[in-house]
């Protein structure tokens, strides 16, 4: 079995082993070449001389040999982390079905495909060099990934025949192989491709990006992210092309198994249909499981079976099933009961489903039609709880029962140990099909809360619905409640729940314990009870469920996708609900996704909007937090001085209000502003005193924050030992809660601290932080990143790079609407041509950057700006517009009452204004 967790594996250690295989073939190779030549030269060896030129021939012929070997050897991957990450290798194939029979022919046509990727014990030279030849002869090498497709009506064994396959060429590709169930059988909407892509970049450690862009920009970073790598991915029950071709990855090293009801037109190197089992297969398959002797003593009976079965594997098994758990029947009795119910071709997975869902309890039929309302993946253990409702043992017992006669599928243990299974989608239709069919009422356990009940069988499937939304609400509020107290703190609507109930009795308070394990769990059930939310009109419901999903989204920084789609839909419901107050958390938990997507003017106009509100209903503690957003919105968009205007007053608010947690948060968003403007005494005082907070408190994650953020402060200031000690305390915190957005920004930091004969140890870390902020998809914590090892490149004087990645990055950021970094970027690459003399080169960035922080109406950085550019223009001779610069330059500084910006623009002036040489004088900036 090869579904299970997936494998971690350290970036440099199969990297390393090839190239010392190549270098051994490579240096034996030179050593035999050299000898040769010293054979030539000296005259050593005379007995070669006796052979003539045959002697000298074998021996460089040696040579050759060893050259060739080595260029044959099992190619060098790129390396795409650094020795000290971990790759994640996920293993996602569902496990091999034991009962398939058959199916001979189309296995060998289909795994005849792979052959053209080596496994593990073929990486050899004369194996690659094998490969090598047969590919020469085919024409060269694939270009696109090798499609194998499997289709045919349901039930015909689809999934088990490609899930074979998947297994049987597995260990071809040890990158990882991928596995989802499309849902798009039987007429479903299907499984969007945007959200599958998010789910397997997830598999790889990594995150949606904070800007989704659309599909095709998500199926481009999908395809980016394969190139290079040898993936096997599963696309199970495909609805049609358009579903599956945003998922297929790129280059020729991959592998893709499609399966659905039609034939799909993607170009395949190899499409099978199946149909039905060939008698022969289908009696062994029935006997199998039913066992050999009854079958050989009945076959009529047993051929009856499967013709009222349609020959598909699915209902064969239930039928194997029924006649192994009832030793009693024989297969004549089967056929009689099964004869009376025929029709289409799937009727006989209908009549196959009914025999052994009238053999069920009254309680068992309850659960299986209720189930079928849920489209999901899986569910857990305890679902029964709130469909029937019962006892969380009951339901694991009334599970346990279904499983073990196959109309429900143990799929695995979650991430909280939490047992999941799975309703088959053709079960799933046929219980749909039943639920016309009213069902008893039962009673409902003495601590569910009351909800309307009655007999009609559609107000019945409504009030199961809504008692699943309901207690996911309770668990969701109860997950991000443990995972981020702060945000809880504030306070919710009346009437739209509580954090401090008692957590339902499931066994085990897995949302409450380890919240972020949950939500991996159940963040898809937690979807479908919203859109089911809103289609109920059960708004209250769906705007608790958006709250709490956004709230534990913000706090792992991930899942943007779902984070999307709760805020969304908590801005409909609060406007169903009529609730000011509930409208306003709504538009700050949006405010806060856009500004972690650079969206800050949107971002603050929500939080402007959110602000009015919260003042108007008289709630200080909120008003405060919408203000703090505004404030940092302000300083993101480059307003620096309203920006910590903002920040000051929420500060001030918060204190009054009376939590320390908030206003020490905001002390810390209040030293980024003066951090910015280089004023590092000023932020390291805030800091200090957020910290004394956070560790008063105790809050483990905002006291490694904080760390961090004083390890910047401290090596802006010279004091590199100091500022390591920060942030290597602040990363051992981050490690102990996995937190790996927060870790990448330490290993930032520690590339930026410009240690003295430490320049290769911080690219190494910037490298990392890059190469995980790229799978976390923080596209504008990969542009910041690059934008330091720009100013690493321009201090190894290497100007010319430096300039074009500042270039660069001033692009990003721009589309990114973060108009202060591109600005910032544009003035960084001025000051780097300027200190390699180019100074001519250093004029457009110089306007560029000007031009910017004018728009902006940034004071601070239109004086640095115009100061640069009056250096630019003294450096390329331009005497009669640098003093123009630096007037307005030390105007600006003036104004702020910067007294070292003072004395750098007067100096500036006095050079430009005194002589027309003396360049290399100059003060640098």
């Amino acid at each position: 079995m090869r579904s299970g967790p997936p494998e971690v594996r350290r970036g440099g250690r199969g990297f390393l082993q090839r190239l010392r295989t190549r270098r051994i073939w490579a240096g034996t190779a030179a050593v035999v070449v050299f000898l040769s030549a010293i054979v030539v030269e000296l005259g050593a060896l005379p007995w070669i001389g006796t052979l003539g030129g045959w002697g000298l021939g074998m021996v460089i012929g040696t040579g050759v040999l060893f050259a060739f070997l080595a260029a044959f050897t099992d190619p060098i991957p790129r390396d795409r982390s650094a020795s000290f990450e971990r790759t994640l290798v996920p293993r996602q194939l569902p496990k091999d079905s034991e009962g398939l029979v058959g199916r001979r022919a189309e296995l060998a046509t289909l795994a005849a495909h792979f052959q053209r990727f080596p496994r593990p014990a073929m990486r050899a030279p004369m194996a690659n060099l094998a490969r090598w030849f047969r590919r020469l002869a085919r024409g060269g090498r694939p270009n696109g990934p090798l499609v194998v497709a499997v289709y045919g009506p349901g039930g015909t064994g689809k999934t088990a025949i490609a899930t074979r396959l998947a297994h049987q060429v597995a260990d071809r590709f040890p990158d990882g192989q991928l596995y989802v169930n499309l849902r798009g059988a039987g007429g479903q909407h299907g499984r969007r491709p945007q959200t599958v892509i998010n789910d397997f970049l997830q598999a790889f450690g990594a995150r949606p990006p904070t800007d989704l862009g659309g599909l095709e920009a998500l199926a481009r970073l999908w395809r980016t992210h394969t190139f290079g790598r040898r993936l096997l991915i599963f696309l199970d029950n495909a609805k049609d092309e358009a579903q599956v071709r945003a998922l297929l990855p790129n280059g020729s090293r991959c592998a893709v198994i499609v399966t659905s009801r039609q034939e799909l037109a993607l170009g395949a190197a190899e499409t099978v249909h199946l149909s039905g089992l060939e008698p022969d297969d289908g009696l062994r398959l029935l006997a199998h499981l039913a066992g050999p002797e009854r079958i050989d003593a009945e076959p009529e009976a047993a051929r009856a079976i499967l013709r009222v079965c349609g020959d598909l594997p699915l209902a064969i098994s239930v039928c194997g099933g029924l006649l192994h758990r009832n030793q009693d029947w024989r297969a004549s009795f089967l056929a009689m009961k099964l004869s009376e119910d025929l029709g289409p071709v799937l009727d006989g997975v209908r009549a196959s489903v009914m025999v052994s869902y009238d053999a069920r309890t009254e309680q068992e039929k309850r659960l299986l039609q209720f189930l079928s309302f849920l489209d999901v993946d899986s569910f857990p253990e305890w679902i029964g709880v709130p469909l029937l409702p019962c006892e969380p043992r009951e339901s694991r017992q009334l599970l346990e029962r279904l499983a073990r006669q196959s109309l429900v599928e143990t799929v695995a243990v979650d991430g909280t140990d939490t047992l999941r299974y799975r309703l088959h989608d053709l079960v799933r239709a046929v219980l749909l099909d039943l639920w016309q069919e009213s069902t008893p009422r039962l009673a409902r356990p003495s601590w569910w809360p009351r909800l309307p009940w009655q007999g009609d069988a559609t107000v019945e499937r409504r009030a199961a619905l809504v008692r699943v939304i309901d207690l996911y609400a309770r668990l969701a509020r109860r997950a991000a409640a443990a995972r981020w107290p702060q945000d809880w703190a504030t306070g919710s609507p009346p009437g739209m729940g509580r954090t401090d109930e008692p957590a339902p009795p499931l066994g085990r308070d897995n949302a409450g314990a380890r919240p972020a394990l949950w939500l991996a769990a159940e963040r898809r059930t937690l979807l479908f009870c919203l859109d089911q939310a809103e289609d109920l009109g059960e708004w209250g419901l769906c705007w608790q469920i958006s709250r709490a999903l956004a709230s534990l989204c913000h706090s792992l920084r991930s899942y943007w996708t779902d984070w999307d789609a709760a805020t969304e839909a908590g801005l409909r419901a609060a406007g169903q609900v009529g609730s000011p107050l509930a409208r306003a958390i709504a538009q700050l938990d949006r405010a806060a996704l856009l500004n972690g997507r650079g969206d800050y003017q949107e971002s603050g106009r929500l939080g402007e909007l959110a602000r009015r509100t919260f003042l108007a209903e008289r709630h200080p503690l909120w008003a405060a937090r919408a203000l703090r957003t505004i404030g940092m919105n302000k300083r993101l968009l480059g307003d620096l001085d309203d920006g910590r205007t903002e920040l000051a007053r929420a500060i001030e608010e918060f204190e009054r209000a009376g939590d320390p947690w908030w206003r020490a948060r905001t002390l810390r968003n209040l030293a980024e502003v003066y951090e910015f403007e280089q004023d590092y005494a000023r932020a390291g005082e805030l800091l200090e005193e957020a910290l004394a907070v956070f560790r008063a408190g105790n809050n483990r994650y905002s006291e490694a924050q904080t760390l961090r953020a004083l390890g910047e402060v401290h090596s802006a200031q010279g004091d590199h030992d100091r500022g390591a000690e920060r942030i290597e305390a602040a990363m051992d915190l981050f490690l102990e809660r996995d937190e790996r957005w927060d870790l990448a920004r330490c290993l930032r930091a520690k590339g930026e601290m410009n240690r003295p004969g430490a320049a290769d140890d911080e690219w190494d870390s910037l490298d990392a932080a890059e190469k995980l902020l790229e799978r976390l998809g923080d596209q504008w914590g990969v542009a910041r990143t690059r934008w330091a090892k720009a100013r690493a490149l321009a201090r190894r004087d290497r100007s010319a790079e430096a300039g074009r990645e500042f270039r660069r990055c001033a692009r990003t950021f721009a589309e990114l609407g973060d108009n202060w970094w591109c600005a910032r970027s544009r003035r960084a690459e001025a000051e780097t041509y300027i200190e390699a003399g180019r100074y001519t080169d250093a004029l457009l960035p110089a306007r560029a950057a000007l031009e910017v922080y004018q728009g902006l109406d940034n004071t601070a950085g239109t004086a640095r700006a115009h100061y640069v550019l009056g250096m630019a223009l003294l450096g390329a001779g331009e005497l009669l517009q640098a003093p123009e610069q630096a007037r307005a330059a030390l105007d600006l500084y003036r104004r702020l009452g910067n007294e070292a910006g003072v004395r750098r623009a007067r100096a500036l002036l006095d050079e430009a204004s005194g002589s027309d040489s003396g360049r290399d004088g100059r003060a640098g900036t």
